[in-house]
């Protein structure tokens, strides 16, 4: 009996401190938090939530910046960058620029550590788990960069216009690219060996994916054709190879964002001026205006807000929900959710009353 209560208490204590935060609903109330400042347009965004830092790039510089107070920390001569990645667990910033470089970016000196040669690369994700970048790049390839020694270790077909990682469950999700847009699958590679495992059929116009590795699931954003007008956001789960939904949008997605602490995704429109909330489901939770020509996105999944590049108006636009953790903006301060308190008291009363009649079964005093 005891072990049994010993047991129950542990797992209460676990699933209080797991983080867990439950899936968002439409009672939500989802808006346009702030807008920051800058004097030109953004060409890319990121963000890590462990350190508040806000990682911008503008045409000719790349600003380091608290995520808070938006003060400037530092500015980097990292030029022309199309995408850019943090690895959390190494605090290190990988921007890669249109010239084809890859810029390794240490998030303590906020120094420029290395640069790698990675040609026509324009799209990167991190393996936080293996310390692995991977970039797209030229001659119909993906390419694995250990984060240790900045070197190429591998590289593996098709070549993505987009990926999205899965440590968990060792996946690397990639979308084909334009011109043209005429692939119809959702290629599946195992990240140890690399080797391919299959895909999923998508359709036409595959423009963004993200992954949400504690649902074990894929996020698509796809067009029902190749110029503006609806598109639609599939749900898939890649262990069975199916959609699971198709949630149709009035107009394209050109980025993704997810939240895969909330299981939000972030749909961003750059024709519509917004940014469409979805849950895990794929149902719409809200849709958001956030400033003119969104076109990347970067989400705190600490804070649980995102942070959206307009391109048109030169703003950083910050989009949240009224529990998001910004001071100041009639948020709270980020905690623990799962009901931290109430389950961490239960057990510890579940010990108590245990012992206690434990104690008076065995017919000696109670502790």
């Amino acid at each position: 009996m005891r072990a049994y209560l010993f047991a129950v208490t542990a797992a209460l204590i676990t699933f209080a401190w797991s983080g867990v935060r439950p899936s968002a609903s439409a009672d939500d109330d989802y808006r346009l938090l702030e807008k920051i400042e800058l004097p030109s347009r953004a060409l890319s965004v990121a963000v890590n939530p462990d350190t508040n830092r806000l990682y911008v790039t503008l045409g000719y510089e790349l600003r380091v910046m608290d995520a808070t107070t938006h003060e400037l920390l530092a500015t980097l001569p990292v030029q022309g960058t199309s995408a850019m990645a943090v690895n959390r667990a190494t605090n290190t910033l990988y921007a890669v620029d249109y010239q084809g470089h890859l810029s390794v970016v240490d998030g303590e000196t906020h120094e420029v550590a290395d640069v790698i040669i990675a040609p026509g690369a324009n799209a990167i994700a991190v393996n936080e788990v293996s310390n692995q970048i991977y970039v797209n790049g030229d001659y119909e390839l993906t390419y694995v960069i250990d984060g240790t020694t900045n070197t190429q270790i591998a590289q593996f077909p098709p070549k993505a216009a987009n990926l999205a990682l899965d440590p968990k469950a060792g996946r690397a999700y990639t979308i084909p690219g334009y011109p043209p847009r005429t692939s119809h699958r959702l290629s599946i590679t195992e990240t140890e060996t690399f080797h391919l495992l299959g895909g999923v059929n998508i359709g036409l116009h595959p423009f963004d994916v993200v992954a949400d590795p504690g649902l074990g699931r894929v996020f698509v954003a796809v067009g029902i054709n190749d110029s503006v007008g609806p598109g639609q956001i599939l749900v898939v789960e890649p262990e069975s190879r199916s959609i699971l939904k198709k949630t149709p949008l009035e107009t394209q997605i050109v980025a993704l964002g997810i939240d895969a602490q909330s299981h939000i995704v972030y749909a961003v429109s750059f024709y519509t001026n917004s940014v469409t909330l979805l849950d895990s489901e794929g149902v719409i939770l809200g849709s958001v205006s956030v400033g003119q020509g969104p076109n990347k996105i970067a989400v705190d999944e600490v804070r649980h807000v995102a942070y959206v590049a307009n391109s048109n108006e030169s703003t950083i636009a910050v989009v949240g929900s009224g529990s998001s953790a910004l001071p100041g903006l009639g948020g709270r301060p980020a905690e623990r959710s799962g009901g931290t308190t109430f389950y961490i008291t239960a057990g510890i009363a579940l010990l108590i009353l245990g012992t206690a009649l434990l104690s008076r079964a065995q017919g000696r005093p109670a502790v």
